[in-house]
């Protein structure tokens, strides 16, 4: 058991440096603008966590150690989601739409798909599939797949991320694109989908590697 999953060696885990999306980049330390320098702090294990913390200051976060913790489901999810922000994303999307991709024979469109997407990726998110029709409405577009199975994630994301104290959900928006307007989402998420989330996540969190990098998956 991971205990807090917020905390790492009794301190708040921010979010690395090198899971912070390019359009929050710009944002911490604006005054150092020499892209050497600043790519040096990025990539130096003793700072890449104070960078995340700084930027979340500097967006008037709270501090983690402060704030009122989700259930232990949601600490898991919310680790997973600041260690592997693509990957997490893409393997929710996959597994909305497996209802529909599990279930495809076209050779070609099966090719398609093997492609574009790493094979634990689909075994996971086949073995979790959502438990909703959601996926029906889906064009099978297989050219665009990943695109809509990306989308499909940041939408879960977002509905579970109105749910969350602001220190987490704030922290996590910071692995993703900037946006002058956040969805509209209810409060009361949708127990199937909260669920998968969750699933999805526990199964993610045994394949973490120690300070590895989500690039591989992006």
């Amino acid at each position: 058991m991971i205990g807090l999953a917020t905390q790492q060696g009794g301190q708040p885990l921010e979010v690395a440096a090198r899971t912070i999306h390019e359009d929050w980049q710009a944002e911490w330390c604006p005054d150092l603008t020499a892209q050497a320098n600043r790519a040096a702090l990025a990539s130096n294990p003793r700072l890449e966590r104070r960078i995340g913390e700084d930027l979340a200051g500097r967006q008037g976060l709270p501090p983690l150690n402060t704030s009122s913790s989700p259930d232990l489901p949601c600490q898991i999810a919310y680790h997973v989601a600041i260690e592997a922000p693509a990957r997490f994303r893409r393997v929710l999307g996959l597994a909305i739409l497996a209802p529909v991709l599990a279930v495809e024979i076209e050779p070609e469109a099966v090719q398609r798909l093997r492609e574009q997407f790493d094979e634990a990726d689909l075994c996971l998110a086949f073995s979790v599939r959502a438990q909703t029709d959601r996926a029906a409405g889906v064009a099978s577009d297989f050219g665009q797949i990943a695109a809509i199975a990306d989308a499909e994630g940041a939408a879960l994301i977002e509905e579970w991320l109105a749910t969350l104290p602001p220190a987490f959900s704030g922290r996590i928006r910071l692995t993703m694109p900037k946006t002058d307007k956040m969805t509209e989402v209810s409060r009361l998420m949708d127990p199937l989908r909260l669920k998968l989330l969750r699933d999805v996540a526990k199964r993610l969190l045994a394949e973490l590697p120690t300070g590895g990098s989500d690039a591989r998956r992006a």
